[in-house]
Formats: structure tokens, C-alpha cells, sequence
């Protein structure tokens, strides 16, 4: 029986946490792993699916100070927090200790740096999760990476862009990368459409436009909104559902306010299951302005919705411009407007997209072969065969 000891940022929303419910309980169930998962913060919205699934969660209460973008909020949590990273480590490395698993596996920067440094002292292997290109990283980030990265077992990514970034701009070995796409959970619950539009009071005769995301700079929710006054403006009858929670929750609610779009653009907050909501709109549309492998796109599509995403790293491994979806530039309204536009008016569009969209996430990205694939480098990692190209 193989020990895995998955480490994690938060368990807060978010498409790596989904990811690492997907993989822990395939793993558990599937192929009968042993796992524990650590979240280096405070209990979240994610942490009851692990613990009714049955696998046990540890939670380290570290407070993050803000934006951990900024270099006062690093100051601030070092100040403040400082003293409970140190005790958290000391305790990650007794779980270690006590625990014994065969590989450390990390999700998100924060776990990447305390997972390797726990697998350096304990000399446990460790394997990294890069989910995005991190062009956000300031110094103190990529300093970290610097430290640690060397002492990595293997890196996996989840787009062919996020495995070329990590090579060219970070300087990891291809030889130690190994991209791994994520899978989503292809079945359809039964839903009365009708009474999900009602709910949410969105009505037959308008179209049903769904974005999902943090409330935060990364979803580019501000051109997306800036797209809708243009929506708006061209006599499309439409409602955006925007479905997240974050810090930027009141300036979007400004700049809704402030273009007359309150009866076109809502914040729905977060929503556990989407699926109803997926099945029951007209079309999904993503503004990121950086992703790994968005799970929202493979979960939309599994719904049958046809899809506008800006061309950001992964999304080019899911969508074929004008067969699969639309792709459009970032940062660009007037891009999202057009493709926005395009969809509403043209049902065979929509229907062939709709189609395509299912055929490909099916037949390319289910949650088995992305297990499949963990365990085979997992084997392959505890194996330290030299020479192994992942």
C-alpha cells in the first residue's frame, strides 16, 4: 500500500483543491493509497468533502496578511505569522516522521516551499504540482523557488504552456516535468431546467451567460464586465451570473453600478454544485487573465455549453478555436463582446460547439486517466531509476 502525504495552500475555493479531491479520492478508492491531506491554513469551504470522503485532514492555521502579491503583506504575515510557520513546519515534520509516506505531494507555492523543505530533512521524495505559469511570483517567491526547486523529485503541470514555462523561465529540467491534464466529472445529474432559471430569475426569453471564479485580479471579471455594457448596449437580452467570492467583491460591484448593469450582471456568491446552473444556461465564458488547465472550462463543457475563453495557457490544450469554442485575447473587452455576440445570435454555433465541446472532454480528460497517471509516477519517483524522463 502506497503512502501519499498531499500538501496544499488552502482548501478554500479553487480548481487545484478540486483537482486534489479528484486525485486523493481516486486514489483512495481506485487503487488503495493511504493519504493524508495538509492545508497550511485555516479549516475552509473544501475540507468537509475530504473528511466525508474518509480521508483525514490536517489543518495548520496559518493567517495570510492580505494580498500575498504585496510586499507589505508579506511583511505583515512574516511579523505576524512568522512564529506559526515555524510550528507548523515542526509539525508537518513529525507527520512526516510519524506518517511515513513514500512521496510528498504538493499543490500551490506555499506547499511546494514547506513540502520540499519537510522531504529535504526527512529525505522523503517530493513532487510538485505547478498549476499556472506564475508570472506573479515577486522576489521573495522566486528566491523560494530557487531554494527548493533543486531538491524536487519531479514537477507535474497541467498544460503544455505551463511545462514550456517552467523549463525556459524557472530553468527545470524537461526531464523532470511531466504534464498531466486534469479530468472532470463527466456525469449529468437530473435537473428541471426551468425551475433552476426561475430560482436564479433568469428567464427563458434571455440568455444565460455563467462565468465562475475568485472575485479577484487573476479572473479578469472587469473586462468581462466591461463586455456586458457593450452586450448590453447592442440590444442583446442577457443576464451574466458571475458565481465566486473574493476581495475584489465591492470594486466589481462599483463598476456594475457605475455602467447601469445591475440588471444584467450579478454576483451570485459561491455555489457548491454548479451543475444544475451549467445545465440549465446558454453559454460559459472565462476572462483570466493566467491559468494552468481551468477546471470551470472542462466542467462547462461536460455540461454541453458552448464555450468563450481567453487564450490562456491550458485553455489551447482543451479548445480549438471555432470548432470546440472561441478563443479570444486577454485583457480585451471588445474581444469578449464579439465572441459574446457571435454565440447569441448564431444557435448552430452554439449546438455544434455544444457537441464538440462533450466529445473532446470525454474522450481526453476523465478523473481515471489522470489517476492513472499520479500512480504511475508516483511508482516511478519511489522506483529513483536514473535516467527516468517523465
Amino acid at each position: 500500500m502506497l503512502k501519499i502525504l498531499f500538501i496544499i495552500d488552502h482548501l478554500g475555493q479553487g480548481g487545484a483543491q478540486k483537482m486534489l479531491y479528484y486525485l486523493s479520492t481516486g486514489l483512495v478508492k481506485k487503487m488503495n493509497y493511504q493519504v493524508v491531506v495538509v492545508s497550511l491554513q485555516k479549516r475552509n469551504m473544501y475540507s468537509g468533502w475530504f473528511e466525508k470522503a474518509g480521508i483525514k485532514v490536517i489543518h495548520c492555521g496559518i493567517d495570510i496578511q492580505g494580498s500575498p502579491l504585496e510586499t507589505s503583506s508579506f511583511v505583515k504575515t512574516l511579523f505576524f505569522s512568522g512564529w506559526k510557520m515555524f510550528l507548523s513546519f515542526i509539525k508537518l515534520l513529525k507527520l512526516v516522521a510519524e506518517f511515513k509516506p513514500n512521496v510528498i505531494s504538493t499543490f500551490l507555492f506555499g506547499a511546494d516551499f514547506f513540502g520540499t523543505a519537510a522531504g529535504l530533512f526527512t529525505r522523503t521524495k517530493v513532487v510538485c504540482a505547478i498549476r499556472a505559469t506564475n508570472i506573479w511570483k515577486r522576489w521573495w517567491h522566486k528566491l523560494a523557488s530557487r531554494l527548493t526547486y533543486p531538491f524536487v523529485s519531479c514537477f507535474t503541470v497541467n498544460s503544455t504552456r505551463t511545462a514550456i514555462y517552467l523549463n525556459k523561465k524557472e530553468g527545470v529540467p524537461l526531464s523532470k516535468i511531466k504534464c498531466i491534464f486534469n479530468g472532470v466529472d463527466l456525469k449529468r445529474p437530473i435537473v428541471d431546467c426551468a425551475a433552476v432559471r426561475e430560482m436564479y430569475e433568469v428567464p427563458d426569453s434571455v440568455f444565460w451567460v455563467v462565468a465562475v471564479g475568485r472575485l479577484d485580479e487573476q479572473k479578469g471579471f472587469e473586462y468581462l464586465i466591461q463586455a456586458a455594457e457593450s452586450l448590453k448596449n447592442s440590444g442583446i437580452s442577457f443576464v451574466l451570473s458571475i458565481f465566486g467570492e473574493g476581495h475584489l467583491r465591492a470594486l466589481l460591484e462599483n463598476q456594475i453600478k457605475a455602467l447601469n448593469l445591475e440588471a444584467y450582471v450579478r454576483l451570485e456568491g459561491y455555489a457548491g454544485d454548479l451543475k444544475p446552473v451549467l445545465l440549465s444556461a446558454d453559454m460559459f465564458v472565462l476572462s483570466s487573465l493566467y491559468e494552468g488547465m481551468p477546471n470551470v472550462i472542462l466542467e462547462a463543457m461536460s455540461m454541453g455549453l458552448p464555450i468563450v475563453a481567453a487564450d490562456v495557457d491550458g485553455v489551447c490544450d482543451i479548445i480549438t478555436h471555432e470548432k470546440d469554442g472561441l478563443m479570444v485575447q486577454t485583457k480585451n473587452p471588445e474581444d469578449l463582446y464579439a465572441a459574446l455576440y457571435r454565440l447569441c445570435g448564431d444557435k448552430d454555433l452554439r449546438k455544434k460547439m455544444s457537441e464538440n465541446g462533450y466529445e473532446r472532454v470525454k474522450r481526453n480528460f476523465s478523473i481515471e486517466s489522470m489517476c492513472r497517471q499520479y500512480h504511475d509516477l508516483y511508482q516511478l519517483v519511489i522506483a529513483d531509476v536514473a535516467g527516468i524522463t517523465f
